[in-house]
């Protein structure tokens, strides 16, 4: 059986039209946010944040909706 090839550019306009794109955002500037305090830099990860999750203040759809997010 013969995979079919992924249309990635129709994947990330899917990603974008259900608003999964700006939460993902969200979540990488959070990561970086946290990275940068603990460390000095965006490019180190924190050894503090191993094996976790980086969490918000807040669900995100929550602030999506107040335009916080």
């Amino acid at each position: 059986m013969v995979a079919k090839k992924r249309n990635y550019k129709q994947e990330y306009v899917t990603q974008k039209a259900r608003g999964e794109h700006k939460a993902r955002m969200k979540r990488q500037t959070d990561r970086r946010d946290f990275d940068s305090a603990d460390t000095g830099s965006v490019h180190r990860k924190s050894p503090k944040r191993a094996g976790k999750h980086i969490s918000h203040n807040g669900s995100l759809a929550r602030n999506v909706d107040n335009g916080l997010g």
